[in-house]
């Protein structure tokens, strides 16, 4: 839940743009108002950007960004690695593979 006075981390969408802190000013039912003339939605944290895409999302920390950064590129590094197997490798037992699948299903359904 947000609070006024809360500092927070926004990162605007458009590339070339740095990330930077803003203050919460106002917090509603569906938006809290920031001091940097942006309103976010107070579940997703996303800036309304009106019939446009949205210019930014705010996270509640610096720290919980650059985690989010380090976690989607581990994904990716994942993602890279299992394309590049044609073939289960040598020592890879089928219930080892079921493990994993039904793991990453449980996150996404």
């Amino acid at each position: 839940m947000l609070t006024v006075g809360q500092e927070l981390y926004f990162v605007p969408t458009r590339s070339g743009t740095s990330p930077y802190s803003v203050t919460v000013k106002k917090v509603g039912r569906k938006w809290a108002e920031l001091n940097d003339r942006h309103r976010i939605d107070i579940e997703t944290l996303y800036a309304d950007g009106g019939k446009y895409i949205s210019p930014g999302r705010c996270w509640l920390s610096r720290a919980e960004y650059d985690a989010e950064i380090d976690r989607q590129a581990a994904w990716k590094e994942l993602f890279v690695f299992m394309q590049n197997l044609y073939h289960a490798p040598n020592g890879v037992s089928e219930s080892s593979i079921q493990m994993v699948l039904e793991l990453l299903r449980g996150w996404v359904s």
